[in-house]
């Protein structure tokens, strides 16, 4: 489970932890319905109300079309590097797909990974062997052309954005993190230093300790949390 040492700090935080797979991804089958508003209605079925929703990439844009329909289904959102726009797809889905144009090997992986700890190298090959080309041209192709930045500055609960390092590949720039805070007055931006898209994995400490914070007193005690993730 790729995310492992984020479920264990959450726990230690006295959480509870889920972690589902988006159709498509993981465990979860792929359906001839790969839109976004379908994603969501799965993850909706899981339960209302939780403390904490995280959500990474696809994942994050997943969350964010839940809350902008229900903004009770979550008290607090964390954004790690979210896709906010799908405005020219045939990119996208080159760089989704770069993936399976090299060997699906822990050797690959790890050279791509750029610092991942074994574990997340382990994990991403897994993820990677489990899933499906189709799924990601599926979901690209039924869910293009969206654009998110005027959804993101009307989110209505207390939201944690974190963009990737710009020399890595961040969705989320400083420049549209920066306007999205200034915008709306649940937000609050940071740029995770040294951390690439998938900075849970490759930059945890950076990646980690302004959620720490985030989710630190004068707010109310959390018990119930749940980690959205697209593997």
């Amino acid at each position: 489970m790729g995310w492992w040492r984020v479920a264990a700090a959450l726990a230690d935080g006295g959480f509870e932890v889920w972690a589902p797979d988006l159709r498509g991804h993981g465990a979860s089958q792929a359906s001839p319905d790969m839109r976004i508003r379908a994603m969501a209605a799965d993850v909706v079925a899981l339960g209302e109300s939780w403390d904490l929703v995280v959500g990474h990439s696809l994942g994050g844009t997943v969350a964010m079309a839940i809350l902008l329909e229900r903004p009770a289904w979550a008290r607090r959102l964390v954004l790690e590097d979210p896709a906010l726009v799908f405005d020219a797809p045939d990119p996208v889905v080159l760089w989704l797909l770069d993936p399976f144009t090299k060997p699906l090997t822990r050797e690959q992986v790890a050279a791509d990974g750029q610092g991942w700890a074994p574990s997340d190298v382990d994990v991403k090959v897994d993820a990677l062997r489990q899933a499906n080309p189709w799924t990601i041209r599926r979901t690209i192709e039924q869910s293009a052309p969206f654009d998110l930045h005027d959804d993101l500055e009307a989110l209505e609960v207390p939201t944690l954005l974190l963009g990737a390092d710009p020399e890595l590949g961040a969705l989320v720039t400083p420049e549209i993190g920066r306007g999205a805070a200034e915008a709306n007055p649940h937000i609050e931006f940071i740029t995770v230093s040294g951390g690439s898209h998938s900075m849970h994995r490759q930059a945890f400490g950076a990646f980690w300790e302004p959620i720490a914070r985030f989710l630190a007193p004068p707010g109310p005690r959390l018990g119930r949390s749940r980690c959205d993730r697209v593997s």
